[in-house]
């Protein structure tokens, strides 16, 4: 048995459903999507999109405006889940004092 681990992998695939690769010119600079949208969101982006092991990934992005829809709404989501955490950490303390009366 050569290997014991194998990762299976799918493609990122662009918004003509081409394969991206630096010799077809169709690549996204992720530091684009960084700066625009956080590191956080676009990492949810490419988690999100991936179903299941060697599952291609559909990367929806506007080479004219530098946007992702995609990445957008993740971020969004990430955001929703940063706020909710903030206000349950930030009234947790409020409550542990209520219970104790």
């Amino acid at each position: 048995m050569p290997f014991e681990t194998v990762y299976i992998h799918g493609l990122v695939r662009d918004e003509n459903n081409k394969k991206m690769s630096k010799s077809a010119n169709n690549g996204i600079d992720p530091l684009l999507l960084i700066n625009k949208y956080g590191c956080d969101a676009l990492r949810y982006t490419l988690v999100r999109e991936v179903v299941g092991a060697g599952q291609d990934i559909r990367l929806e992005y506007n080479r004219k405006t530098d946007e992702s829809a995609t990445v957008e709404a993740s971020r969004n989501f990430t955001n929703k889940l940063w706020n909710a955490s903030r206000f349950v950490m930030t009234n947790l303390g409020e409550l542990r004092i209520l219970s104790v009366k």
